[in-house]
């Protein structure tokens, strides 16, 4: 792959990663208002919180992926200039 096209791939997974960080925070704060809320369906309650929580973790191992990749273009194009 050229030089742009790793560039252009690097602006994408950045842009990705911002994304699933807002998704992961908001999922977060979500969860934990849930468990706030004041109401008689706790066993409704508690398994959306419980969702939240996993998807959370998911969203954060997406992010942390993606965090590899970008490092690994960096030190490619890096190493490619010099």
């Amino acid at each position: 792959m050229n030089k742009d096209g790793l560039k252009e791939e690097l602006q994408y997974l950045i842009t990705a990663k911002n994304h699933l960080w807002v998704a992961a925070l908001g999922t977060f704060g979500g969860s934990v208002g849930l468990m706030f809320i004041n109401t008689n369906l706790y066993l409704m309650k508690w398994s959306f919180s419980i969702s939240g929580f996993i998807l959370t973790l998911l969203l954060l191992d997406n992010y942390f992926k993606k965090d590899d990749k970008i490092e690994k273009i960096i030190e490619f194009l890096k190493r490619k200039d010099i």
